[in-house]
């Protein structure tokens, strides 16, 4: 990594903190993390003294969303290492904060800010053996400092999409950081070229899978044993889960679930919003107002016997629970940009529409045909659903197909401990 690169990084990384100052002092969602970052330090040098004999592997993750992919590696980890203390690292709220009762986590903190001096100071009090970046949240003082500090890196998860900026606009920036990783492990064969030739990264990059397909089966038996919905009669419904929506999704789907809900009685919805937005929430309710849209914080959920015609969701960690009560799922993010989670739902077994954008998914591309559906217009939308809810075997049978796909992509938890052994990471 060059002494030029880091040092210009750094002067834009100083004026960056300076600039979000003043925002931290009134916007709730910055002023918390801001904070806190200052006082990270302090945190891992009491917990260290605390533990002071023990071996340590850590975690860097973006979200709450990338730590629940690597879960399931964790928990293997810890199960196979009984004495190695976790320590997990989130860069956003959501994840510092959502991820409460995890009993194979001993350390929870935001990540310290990428300048050296924190970072540095971080490490050498924190001391782990290992560690690891989940999917693509990667800082370049970050592992400057690990280098420095001869502590192993090790990328899981990793994707590069054919269309990703990562090396069409940030090339030199992305070349840099990546090329400093001891072992990169890619979700696919595609993904592990795309690295070699963009990057130039001839060794120690190797395809094992994504976790994430580990979490979604964890998940789904989770969600069928503690039901949501533990009095719920489904069975004479088509219901349709409509998961991580933005505006943009429902400018494309909104007139059609209206004509369907209209046109079909044992249609129902459950409208999941990617984010918590009050004035999305209302929109959602002011267009289905003629179908009395209930709202999932105002039901009393345990009494609840049979959906409500349009069933909003406004809270967080929910939807891969409610994937299992719907025949139909369409996911957000596909006419925004970047499609969200399709294994969420393909693996209990229903058909899974998304809009034109999933470039940025690997396993939306890879399950494309196989129990996914891509649409490019409302009227293909509404044609769509008409055809899978008319039709009750190719609805089943497009379902079986994403499920049996997910099935094929299992165990990749198990793998990286067995590769991390063999390299005697661990």
């Amino acid at each position: 990594m060059t002494i030029v690169f880091l040092f210009l990084y750094n002067i834009l990384f100083f004026l960056a903190l300076i600039i979000i100052l003043p925002f931290s002092l009134f916007i709730k969602k910055i002023r918390s993390p801001y904070w806190k970052r200052f006082l990270v330090n302090l945190k891992v040098k009491k917990w260290r003294h605390e533990n002071k004999q023990s071996k340590v592997i850590s975690f860097h993750c973006a979200s709450y969303g990338e730590y629940e992919h690597i879960k399931p590696f964790i928990k293997e980890l810890k199960e196979q290492k009984k004495d190695v203390k976790i320590c997990v690292q989130f860069f956003s709220p959501s994840g510092y904060k959502n991820v409460t009762d995890d009993d194979y986590i001993d350390l929870k903190v935001y990540t310290p800010f990428d300048n050296i001096f924190s970072q540095q100071i971080f490490f050498k009090l924190l001391k782990p053996q290992l560690h690891i970046f989940a999917k693509y949240d990667v800082w370049p003082n970050e592992i400057y400092s690990l280098k420095l500090l001869k502590i192993k890196t090790i990328l899981i998860n990793a994707s590069l999409s054919e269309n990703s900026k990562r090396f069409t606009r940030f090339k030199y920036f992305h070349e840099q950081i990546y090329r400093q990783f001891d072992y990169i492990y890619t979700v696919s064969v595609k993904d592990a070229k795309r690295f070699k030739r963009y990057f130039g990264i001839s060794e120690n990059v190797k395809t094992l899978g994504d976790t994430k397909n580990d979490q979604v089966l964890y998940r789904s038996e989770q969600a069928i044993k503690n039901s949501l919905f533990p009095l719920m009669d489904k069975k004479n419904d088509i219901i349709l889960v409509a998961g991580s929506i933005w505006k943009e999704d429902w400018e494309k789907i909104g007139a059609c679930v209206h004509q369907l809900l209209k046109e079909f009685e044992n249609f129902k919805v459950v409208l999941c919003p990617h984010e918590l937005k009050k004035e999305f929430i209302e929109s959602l309710q002011n267009h289905l107002a003629a179908f009395n849209p209930v709202s999932y914080n105002n039901i009393e959920v345990n009494s609840l016997k049979s959906f409500p015609k349009v069933m909003i969701i406004d809270a967080i960690g929910k939807l891969a629970d409610l994937y299992s009560y719907g025949n139909i799922a369409f996911v957000g993010g596909s006419f925004k940009g970047k499609v969200h989670n399709v294994l969420e739902p393909a693996i209990y077994g229903i058909p899974v529409l998304t809009g034109p954008f999933i470039k940025n998914s690997s396993e939306a591309l890879q399950l494309k045909n196989s129990g996914l559906i891509e649409i490019n217009e409302e009227n293909n939308l509404c044609s769509t659903f008409k055809d899978l809810i008319s039709n009750k075997d190719k609805m089943e049978l497009t379902g079986k197909e994403a499920k049996e796909h997910v099935m094929e992509n299992l165990g990749i938890s198990k793998k990286l401990c067995k590769e991390f052994s063999t390299m005697n990471l661990l």
